[in-house]
């Protein structure tokens, strides 16, 4: 089977996360073509503008590269032989795309434009653009032959918002960061006496909830409990500073002393605690179940999904009252068998259902049947 690969996301390079992790696990199993993968790589280097304006003798914005890119990818695919088309965070892309008779079209994503909108906890700064872009995701999600993401939430929303065959609808769980050399090591029932060590991985701190962990940290510890926040993925804002928090900023895991810091906070934590107010899915969330870290976060966007209350983590509402949050925390941190057993649950999760392997493997088995079908 030749893939095609449709994505103006650069998948040879890291930060692209999602779309390099899918690119590898489907070159690990078929013959994988990424389409126009010179302007892609061009795209988040800055350098996309001037190739444009050298191949188009104009320098467009974002909305004309993603023009661009689909006519590039509409003349390649008149000569390229694939027998699949594979969308990844292309929605805006595909509708404007000449795309041969009876080539079979897949969607990947992790979320709809619908679902951005209306107090998201998304930044909406141009809701003209959005409308736009809503029209070219109806077009493209009611022109793919399967539309696939990672949860249920963001399935339902092709469905209900736009209109999808539920027949052409899936949802299957992404895996977490693909780190080199990573040797999980057992993890041992925490101790009661010891003290309680959270753990927060995010960069848009507002929207993942880090102000909550921050009022739930401080709350635990008026009670005259020891505890100690690390936080990772973002600086902390000047209103929620205090001695209780520690923060490493930002990491970037191509490195090995950040990698070494990120595995050490996961290592030490007692749990990762996301009370997100959106999420679409929640990378850190199967990272935490991969080493056996049970993990706190709200039942909110693609979250419910990873994590099933009281089997792999616990389940919380969204809420700005940190009670409950509390109440969560001080139950994983007090009762160690309970806490062990979510630590293997979460591993069990994650062989299971929630590494790249595992969506890679069913994903194929999804598509297999659209290619078949074209087959004389």
């Amino acid at each position: 089977m030749k893939v095609g690969l449709a994505t103006i996301h650069n998948v040879c390079s890291r930060p692209a996360r999602g779309a390099s992790y899918i690119f590898e696990a489907l070159s690990s199993r078929v013959e994988l073509e990424h389409l126009g993968a010179e302007m892609a790589r061009r795209t988040r280097s800055g350098r996309a503008s001037r190739f444009l304006q050298r191949r188009f003798g104009r320098m467009p914005r974002y909305a004309s590269l993603e023009r661009s890119y689909a006519a590039i990818l509409s003349e390649q695919l008149k000569t390229d032989q694939i027998d699949l088309l594979v969308g990844l965070f292309a929605s805006n892309i595909i509708a404007q795309l000449e795309v041969p008779e009876g080539l079979p079209v897949v969607h990947v994503s992790d979320t709809t434009c619908r679902q951005l909108l209306g107090g998201s906890g998304y930044p909406v700064t141009n809701t003209q653009q959005m409308r736009h872009r809503l029209e070219l995701e109806r077009q493209t999600l009611l022109r793919a032959d399967l539309c696939v993401f990672p949860s249920t939430w963001a399935a339902r929303s092709a469905v209900d918002d736009f209109g999808v065959p539920a027949e052409r609808v899936h949802a299957i769980e992404w895996g977490g960061a693909n780190l080199k050399g990573l040797e999980p090591r057992a993890r041992s029932a925490p101790s009661p006496d010891a003290r309680i060590e959270l753990l927060f991985v995010g960069g848009s701190w507002k929207r993942k909830g880090l102000d909550r962990v921050v009022a739930a940290t401080e709350h635990i510890a008026s009670m005259g409990r020891s505890i100690r926040l690390t936080v990772i993925g973002t600086s902390v804002p000047r209103t929620h500073r205090s001695s209780l928090v520690r923060s490493f900023g930002k990491l970037d895991l191509q490195y090995d002393r950040d990698q070494a810091i990120y595995e050490e906070a996961m290592r030490s934590s007692t749990c990762l605690v996301h009370p997100a107010r959106a999420e679409c899915y929640g990378h850190a969330l199967v990272e935490a179940c991969e080493r056996g870290l049970p993990v706190i976060c709200s039942r909110v966007g693609g979250m419910p999904m990873i994590i099933r209350d009281r089997e792999n983590g616990l389940l919380i509402e969204d809420d700005d009252d940190p009670g409950e949050l509390v109440e969560r925390i001080l139950q994983v941190a007090d009762d160690p068998e309970f806490a062990l057993a979510l630590s293997e649950q979460g591993r069990l999760a994650w062989a299971e259902r929630l590494s790249w392997q595992s969506w890679a493997d069913r994903f194929i088995e999804l598509v297999t049947p659209l290619v078949l079908a074209r087959q004389p």
